[in-house]
């Protein structure tokens, strides 16, 4: 079984307005990640060839991945998903707070606009 933290990668990626997913590093280390689980999950003798040394990884390679480096990158997706839940519980708040800098912005501008007599009071 392929254990990875469960966040919405494509889904938000598919709805990012600047970038493409492609040039998200995030999504490019939940790649990785899962491409080296699924190699770890392959039965048999099959080695890993790599493309600058001659010699490729081995049972004795493959256990320190194992080991060594999967434990690693799945705490720092965990870490980048602490993250993202950080960025999105704060995001509605932000923009909260951007209407209603907006709207006193509106309201100044009608108040200085009475106090200079370019509105008339009444109704």
């Amino acid at each position: 079984m392929v254990l990875t933290p469960t966040r919405p990668l494509l889904a938000a990626a598919a709805l990012q307005r600047i970038g493409r997913p492609q040039e998200d590093p995030v999504l490019l280390l939940e790649a990785a990640l899962r491409a080296v689980q699924a190699l770890m999950e392959e039965r048999g003798p099959r080695m890993w060839r790599r493309c600058w040394i001659d010699q490729p990884y081995q049972r004795e390679e493959r256990e320190l991945i194992r080991s060594e480096l999967l434990p690693s990158l799945i705490r720092a997706m965990q870490e980048l998903a602490e993250i993202d839940q950080l960025l999105i519980c704060r995001q509605p708040f932000e923009r909260s707070v951007q209407v209603e800098s907006h709207r006193a912005q509106m309201l100044q501008g009608l108040l200085d606009a009475l106090a200079s007599g370019g509105l008339q009071r009444g109704g």
